[in-house]
């Protein structure tokens, strides 16, 4: 005899002529007893935007990388655009050659003018012979240029001396015995001093 048995003999006994009461069973709906027991798991909060991934790379990667490769592409058009002028324009040292003021030529007389004041400047004007006619100054001096040649009777200050030329197109070259002499540079003005020297040659000067 099984448990339910035995309650239901010991009823009849204590209660003749009566049915025992059925047994109920409480009864719950299959979801909720599915709920209670497989609680909902927990739904884990979104990740942060710069962590989430994309191809296997978060995306804060993603964000870096192209910040460098327009970085690099920023520094490269800039690079192309500071590439050297185009020969025959200026010499490489540009800004110690400048092109030539619009309507002035090269000038033997125009820099003599200019040249005085700076020997003056420089406490060697007595002390200097200037020559702007070549073939004057090959009948005294060894060796000449066809432009405009110096004979100082001190050391020449050479450095100052191709400083100042440089501004003219021109550059300094020292010669023996105090003579410095005036040659085209580079440049616009440069290439205008060699026309120049043409130009002399051809009415006739020698050197």
């Amino acid at each position: 005899m099984d448990e339910f048995d035995q309650i239901e003999a010991d009823y009849m006994e204590q209660h003749p002529g009566q049915a025992p009461p059925s047994m109920q069973m409480q009864l719950y709906p299959l979801s909720m007893a599915q709920q209670q027991q497989y609680p909902l798991a927990q739904v884990p909060p979104p990740e942060p935007l710069l962590q989430r991934r994309m191809a296997g790379v978060p995306v804060w990667g993603w964000g870096l990388g192209a910040a460098a490769a327009a970085g690099l592409a920023y520094y490269l058009l800039n690079k192309n655009k500071a590439v050297a002028k185009n020969p025959g324009d200026e010499s490489s040292s540009g800004a110690d050659f400048p092109a030539l003021p619009a309507g002035q030529r090269a000038s033997r007389t125009g820099f003599c003018d200019r040249l005085k004041p700076f020997l003056q400047k420089n406490g060697i004007a007595d002390k200097t012979t200037v020559y702007s006619d070549a073939d004057e100054a090959a009948k005294k001096l060894k060796q000449v240029s066809p432009l405009v040649t110096i004979h100082c009777k001190v050391k020449p200050p050479i450095k100052e001396l191709d400083k100042f030329a440089k501004r003219e197109g021109l550059t300094a070259v020292e010669h023996e015995n105090g003579v410095v002499g005036f040659y085209p540079g580079g440049g616009k003005k440069g290439k205008a001093w060699e026309e120049y020297i043409d130009d002399l040659r051809d009415a006739g000067q020698k050197v």
